[in-house]
């Protein structure tokens, strides 16, 4: 007599059919250790056959054996253990099981099933919300996006590792009117977009911060509209576009009345660049971020302008007196962002573990070069990006010096004793 051993099944994971499929289905998936001795056997209907072969593998034959989305999802997702037994020990400790339901999209593959994983997975949602699969998972440069009946995104075509898919420009009004747009990189094809996608005149610019990648278009932008430019000037002159000159200062704090219904808040947010402002839609609990937040990397922190301590401090104001009541992110790279508090949170953690792990490596090898403490603290990371890396990692420690943690002397760095001596 055959008997389902229940106990030893494990839940894994839970899947829904996308939205606007005529079949759908809610299914959870269940793991279990095979006992030794075991012959499997197929019923010849639903199952037509069989066959042992490792995550990895199954993954390597997908376009023969056929693979369906969410078992090629499971499969990835086991490749991660060295074992069943270190499966079947993180399936049982405690944790949420999220609902995982894709999204369709239509892009440069097609229509297709976009994962809860990938970047457009929230903005599909927002602008799909019955799955008819006419959204976009591509950011197309030039292409405007029609996000609410009051926004629109333009991206810029300088997509790169720094800038992902490209820069954001929004447009921001309704109707006839377009009050605001946030430029770009000083591209003519890309003001020609910005204009092209305004449904009306534009009355105000702003600027996040003045990176060359998001504010050489101000002055183009106003050559051809007039409008005023608003931003701030960096404490620094590095790496900054030497061309920004904005009309009205802001300090922060700023409530500014584009039109009946629109209003814009003002947030200084420095780390990424001393100057950098985020704007508040306040009407759509909608926070344009800039390069404080992009979506699928962490951002860059590049002294001196770039102050670690500062960015994490701003991200912890923006989750505590602002994350409860956002709604989404719209980053200046990539699409709109849901869970706002989440991903503010997600940074801090990251940025801190980070930060340990440079601590771990001044107790290791100090004293130290930074070339030394780079290849221990991010091992995790390409060595073509170590370049990139460097930055933050001597952001890390400055913000470590200034709290008293580490010094440098002769171009090293080790950790500065603690009171109890343990250093």
């Amino acid at each position: 007599e055959l008997r389902l051993a229940v106990n030893r099944l494990v839940y894994l994971s839970h899947w829904l059919t996308p939205l606007g499929r005529a079949k759908r289905f809610d299914t959870r998936f269940f793991v279990a250790e095979v006992p030794a001795g075991q012959t499997p056997l197929h019923d010849g209907a639903e199952m037509v056959g069989h066959r042992w072969m490792r995550p990895a593998d199954a993954l390597a034959h997908d376009d023969s054996l056929k693979l369906m989305g969410p078992t090629r999802a499971t499969l990835a997702m086991l490749t991660r253990f060295d074992s069943a037994q270190s499966l079947m020990e993180w399936a049982r400790a405690p944790r949420e099981v999220p609902l995982i339901m894709p999204r369709i999209g239509v892009g440069s593959q097609g229509d297709r099933p976009v994962m809860p994983t990938e970047p457009a997975w929230a903005e599909l949602g927002r602008l799909d919300p019955l799955g008819h699969g006419h959204a976009c998972y591509d950011i197309q440069p030039g292409v405007a996006v029609r996000l609410s009946p009051r926004l629109i995104r333009v991206t810029a075509n300088n997509g790169s590792v720094m800038t992902g898919p490209g820069t954001n420009t929004y447009l921001v009004g309704g109707g006839e009117r377009n009050e605001w747009a946030a430029p770009g990189p000083l591209d003519p094809r890309h003001v020609d977009a910005i204009l092209a996608a305004a449904p009306g005149p534009i009355r105000w610019i702003f600027a996040t911060h003045t990176h060359v990648d998001h504010s050489p278009a101000c002055a183009l932008l106003k050559q051809r509209t007039g409008a005023p430019v608003h931003g701030r000037l960096p404490a620094h002159p590095e790496w900054q576009d030497a061309s920004f000159a904005p009309d009205r200062l802001l300090a922060g704090g700023e409530r500014i009345a584009l039109n009946d219904d629109t209003t814009l808040r003002a947030i200084h947010t420095p780390g990424h660049a001393s100057n950098h402002l985020c704007y508040l839609l306040e009407e759509e609990r909608t926070l344009f971020t800039g390069d404080h937040v992009m979506q699928s990397s962490t951002v860059v922190i590049n002294p001196p302008d770039g102050d670690m301590a500062a960015y994490i401090a701003s991200l912890r104001s923006l989750s505590a007196e602002e994350g409860e009541q956002l709604e989404w992110l719209a980053p200046g790279h990539g699409f709109l962002m849901a869970q706002p508090k989440r991903a503010f949170d997600w940074i801090v953690r990251h940025r801190l573990q980070r930060e340990a792990k440079v601590v771990d490596a001044l107790r290791d090898l100090g004293p130290a070069s930074v070339d030394a403490l780079l290849a221990q603290v991010y091992d995790d990371v390409a060595a073509h990006l170590h370049g990139v890396a460097m930055r933050s990692l001597k952001a890390h420690l400055f913000k470590l010096r200034d709290e008293g943690m580490a010094a440098e002397m002769a171009g090293l760095w080790s950790l500065v004793p603690s009171p109890s001596g343990r250093g």
